[in-house]
């Protein structure tokens, strides 16, 4: 059983980031990026 523990959530994680591409490969680019000295600060709540 810990086999799958060990290759169950990586598989996961793995099919996620792959749709999640997928699915982001024909948007709209950016149009405007927020000022660095506006995210720095919030990007360690993150």
């Amino acid at each position: 059983m810990l086999w799958f523990y060990e290759s169950f959530f990586p598989v996961v994680w793995i099919v996620f980031l792959l749709y999640w591409q997928i699915k982001a490969a024909n948007t709209k680019t950016t149009q405007r990026l927020e000022p660095a000295a506006s995210r720095i600060p919030r990007a360690p709540s993150f």
